[in-house]
């Protein structure tokens, strides 16, 4: 992670339409706290330094809108090369305006910010079609058109003969029966599926008695019928029973419940065990023959069952245990003698990120351990693993800074004894380490610069190099250059 002290940034950050994400909702102009941990631990993004990042994670992840954001604190943390970014505090400013980011973006982004204006309400759909008629459109922006459910550009869309499937599910989720009828009776299975997941009953009454275990998942996944689900409960497949149990957790329908708390299949028990909030069904998989169940109740966190799982011999167990981040049951499970003999147990301690287990392990004898010690990217461990003996450990931590761009340790790294370092230095991109590099000794660094070079777009080296010795690297050049080149 890459810190600027004492600075504001600007970024841009993914929502759902009513201005919220998985910790909260919010409102424009009020400043918030961020929690930034979790970000260090998964090597995630808060927020994104381009709109084309944000868009890909709202499309990823189902986000509805993009906002500017400020970010500010004490300290600004940059992630993977500067495109993400957290801070300990940020406010909304204003949405972004996406036609306005159209205008130049690419091939691919450009339909999708064209998208999100018109779902936004940004543009109508009369003035987008001013320059293009609708069957001519991107799909992207079909299914835009689409959803604002207007039926003349819909009659269009769904008499079109090549239709995108995204553009006909569309179609199907207006629940407009014009549409509904035209694919139920079309024999399309994902049609079909689409069509299920409406729960309109007089389709599922004829759909329940498919063949096709799609159709019947999203059967599961949407209806609140007990006959469905009680015939669809004892399905061969499996996918349709864990749509059943995840149902009936949230429906409370204890009758179905009962049933799968005592399956035959640990694959049942483990997915009960992982969507309901009964402590009636956690009082028995909490003994469940299966590891995995009691791991799964462990994760829970809940003290009561924490205490009797505190006591089990399954690693798989005791790292759920772990995962909870209860310093509590953590203790008594250094305590252990499995704690000595499992390297992934003590790992997993280390990667919580919390300072006593840290220095507790930052020695250990396993590099999985210091790996993940390493891999936190905080930079009083990093101070110490750049200097070791052990050649690994400074692979690590050059992977990490090349990633995150910390060039302290790369300005050190560089010029390290072991070529592999050297190579992953050389990931960072950076012309600083790659005019060095492209003169190191070793063939197959300076083949990773080619390859570097090639996917950057740094002419100069592959210049360079399409010159070298080595057939190794010269063929590297021409692997990994444009094809202009």
């Amino acid at each position: 992670n890459e810190k600027e002290a004492n600075k504001m940034v600007k970024a841009y950050k993914c929502f759902k339409s009513d201005l919220s994400d998985a910790n909260g909702k919010y409102e424009i102009g009020k400043t918030y706290h961020v929690d930034i941990l979790p970000y260090l631990k998964y090597n995630s993004a808060f927020a994104h330094t381009s709109p084309d990042d944000a868009m890909s994670q709202a499309l990823d992840r189902g986000f509805d809108c993009i906002y500017k954001v400020e970010l500010f604190g004490d300290e600004i943390i940059y992630k993977n090369k500067k495109s993400g970014v957290v801070a300990e505090s940020f406010k909304i400013v204003k949405e972004v305006d996406y036609m306005a980011k159209s205008v130049n973006a690419d091939y691919y982004y450009k339909p999708r910010y064209i998208a999100f204006a018109i779902t936004r309400g940004q543009v109508t759909v009369d003035d987008i079609l001013k320059d293009k008629p609708l069957l001519k459109q991107n799909p992207t922006i079909q299914k835009a058109i689409a959803k604002q459910n207007i039926e003349k550009y819909n009659d269009i869309l769904a008499e079109h003969t090549d239709i995108n499937y995204s553009v006909m599910q569309a179609l199907i989720e207006t629940r407009n029966e014009k549409y509904i009828n035209k694919w139920f009776n079309s024999g399309n299975d994902y049609a079909l599926y689409c069509i299920a997941k409406l729960n309109i009953k007089k389709y599922n009454d004829i759909l329940i008695n498919s063949d096709n275990w799609r159709i019947l998942e999203a059967i599961a996944e949407s209806t609140d019928n007990v006959e469905y689900l009680t015939k669809l409960s004892n399905y061969s497949q499996i996918n349709v029973r864990f749509a059943v149990i995840k149902t009936a957790c949230k429906l409370n329908l204890v009758s179905l419940l009962d049933k799968f708390v005592t399956s035959q299949y640990k694959a049942d028990r483990s997915t009960l065990a992982q969507y309901t909030t009964d402590e009636k069904y956690f009082d028995i998989l909490v003994t469940d023959e299966d590891p995995l169940v009691r791991a799964i109740v462990a994760e829970k966190g809940i003290e009561k069952y924490l205490d009797i799982l505190i006591n089990d011999d399954s690693n798989v167990v005791l790292n759920h245990i772990i995962a909870t981040g209860n310093q509590k049951y953590i203790g008594e499970i250094i305590k252990k003698d499995i704690f000595k003999e499992d390297s992934y147990l003590r790992a997993n301690i280390a990667g919580l990120g919390i300072d006593k287990y840290c220095q507790m392990l930052i020695n250990d004898k396993s590099k999985v351990v210091r790996c993940a010690i390493i891999s936190l990217g905080i930079k009083k461990y990093l101070d110490i693993y750049v200097n070791s003996d052990n050649t690994f450990d400074r692979e690590e931590v050059a992977e990490v800074a090349s990633t995150n761009n910390y060039t302290e340790y790369l300005d050190k790294l560089v010029y390290d004894s072991h070529c592999m370092v050297r190579k992953l230095v050389a990931e960072s991109g950076n012309p600083k380490y790659l005019d060095i590099l492209v003169n190191d000794e070793d063939a197959s660094v300076r083949a990773n610069v080619a390859r570097i070079a090639g996917l950057t777009n740094q002419v100069k080296y592959l210049d360079i190099l399409s010159k070298d010795k080595s057939r190794d690297v010269r063929d590297a050049v021409l692997y990994y250059a444009d094809d202009d080149y």
